[in-house]
């Protein structure tokens, strides 16, 4: 049994391990194309057509706040059926879950266009050289947003039957795309920031294609035949998924909903910055979603398996695991952002530098309780969970419009979100601990694991800041450092041997170390 028992723990660490590798390699080149798109948008645009066209997808996503909940809630109910080795009810999941989406992209574009045709100029602070411009923009990133919306029941299927390579090859597809896209920018003379958007809807329904061939084509290992949707189960997703609407609120606000408020207060300069900040959270972010991607599908055919303690345990590992995998690249990226960010774009849209900073702060601190939720999505437990948690979550935007009141800078937005994610962390740990009897000394204990390598690199470069040379020398040192010296204390005294066995085949595949 024993024997069994570990044949079973090698296959889940190889097969999570294949995963992590692939969609770190979609991940990583989907960041080199996305550095490189960035810093010719803002040359080709400039500043203010940046800013309105971050502000565009800002607002438009306040309006498809939803769509985290969509996505989360198909490629639950996919996993869990799988766990279950309920075949016979995938197709059923699949077709019933397209109509949801469907129905509520249909409902977001007819929002947006009522918005576009009637409110637009007096919702949002747009400069007047662009307020007819906001009108054709705002259509585009609408119907981006619908082929975007429709897309996630394929690009679910294909996770909870964890085909990664797929998602790697159209993910790396997309982002090629937009880099051409922004390259065309270079010979038109027209409005480039109409134009450019036009291009970005043409990228999303190629896209949306690619992803609903590909699981055309796969589709003997998803369902056996396409039947029609299912009216009990549709309504069980929907109740799953309104149980969702206060924690994907909380997500807007603390997102979306975050460059419609920079842009009431301070412009779209502001948003520009914000936008600059949003792209480093991207990269950074990377790191640890080819840690919780490859293992969300794991977690949560563990719920439906009623295996609570491999589910619990790949909750702690995902944590542990993506904080690192961010933390040894972040701390210095903290340290270094100001001559980054010089680097990178020559022009820095003001407010760039501490904008990025917090930002790398908050997704550090957000990654602490990472796991967490998938847990209580896995269970089904949704509705409690996104009661207790949201409930802080939402006041970032209220708050935020308090401080801004009183004359407090554009970047303590996401000061508070910081400030709210510690206490929400301490709430999910008594909701596991209430659902799934879990010890919360254990939790803390993991998370002493977890912070101590970080607070040992952030100390050294604290005091490196202070050595006076070259900007470049001091840059290269600092990522050497980190890269050097946290791997191993991270590996000494925060991995268990699962985690240990977990990270040496990743350095085998990768031929860092011998086999």
């Amino acid at each position: 049994m024993e024997k069994q028992h570990l044949k079973s723990k090698h296959k889940t660490v190889n097969r999570i391990l294949i995963n992590t590798i692939i969609i770190y390699a979609q991940k990583f080149s989907t960041a080199a194309l996305a550095l490189v798109t960035t810093p010719l948008l803002l040359k080709v645009l400039g500043v203010e057509d940046y800013g309105v066209y971050t502000l565009t997808l800002g607002f438009v996503g306040t309006l498809t706040f939803l769509t985290w909940s969509l996505s989360g809630t198909t490629q639950r109910y996919i996993a869990v059926t799988l766990g279950e080795k309920n075949y016979g009810k995938l197709a059923q999941v699949l077709s019933s879950s397209l109509l949801i989406h469907l129905v509520y992209g249909i409902i977001i574009i007819a929002v947006i266009e009522v918005i576009n045709l009637f409110y637009v100029n007096t919702l949002l602070d747009i400069p007047e050289s662009r307020q007819n411009t906001i009108h054709y923009i705002l259509t585009f990133v609408a119907g981006i947003s619908f082929f975007n919306i429709i897309a996630i029941p394929f690009v679910g299927s294909l996770r909870a039957t964890e085909d990664f390579k797929s998602i790697a090859i159209i993910g790396f597809v997309e982002s090629s795309l937009k880099l051409i896209m922004a390259f065309l920018l270079l010979w038109f003379s027209g409005d480039k920031l109409i134009l450019f958007s036009a291009l970005m809807f043409l990228v999303s329904i190629v896209i949306f294609l690619a992803y609903f061939f590909r699981v055309m084509k796969a589709k003997k290992r998803i369902y056996k035949k396409f039947v029609k949707p299912n009216s009990v189960l549709i309504k069980e997703m929907l109740s799953f998924i309104s149980w969702s609407l206060l924690g994907a609120l909380a997500t807007m606000s603390r997102n979306q909903g975050v460059t419609v408020l920079i842009n009431v207060f301070f412009g779209v300069v502001a948003n520009a910055a914000y936008g600059i900040a949003q792209q480093i959270n991207n990269a950074v972010n990377i790191l640890a979603q080819g840690v919780t991607t490859s293992m969300t599908p794991v977690l949560m055919k563990a719920a439906g398996e009623n295996n609570n303690e491999k589910m619990l345990y790949m909750m702690r590992t995902m944590a542990k695991l993506s904080f690192f995998s961010i933390s040894i690249f972040s701390i210095p990226t903290l340290f270094e952002m100001n001559y980054i960010l010089e680097l990178w774009l020559k022009v820095v849209p003001e407010g760039s530098v501490i904008f990025s900073q917090l930002i790398i702060v908050l997704v550090l601190v957000v990654l602490l309780s990472s796991g967490i939720q998938n847990v209580f999505i896995a269970i089904g437990k949704v509705k409690e969970y996104n009661i207790y948690t949201s409930v802080f979550l939402v006041l970032n935007l209220p708050l935020s419009y308090i401080l801004f009141k009183i004359g407090f800078s554009s970047y303590s937005i996401i000061t508070v979100g910081i400030f709210l994610e510690i206490i929400t962390l301490n709430i999910r740990l008594l909701l596991l601990k209430k659902h799934l009897n879990y010890k919360i000394s254990d939790y803390f204990s993991e998370i002493t694991q977890i912070i101590l390598p970080t607070l040992v690199i952030s100390v050294l470069l604290f005091f490196w800041m202070y050595v006076e040379i070259p900007k470049f020398i001091h840059l290269i040192v600092s990522f050497i450092s980190s890269l050097l010296i946290a791997p191993i204390i991270i590996y000494k005294f925060s991995l268990d041997s699962f985690q240990k066995e977990y990270v040496s085949n990743i350095l085998k595949k990768m031929k860092f170390i011998k086999e």
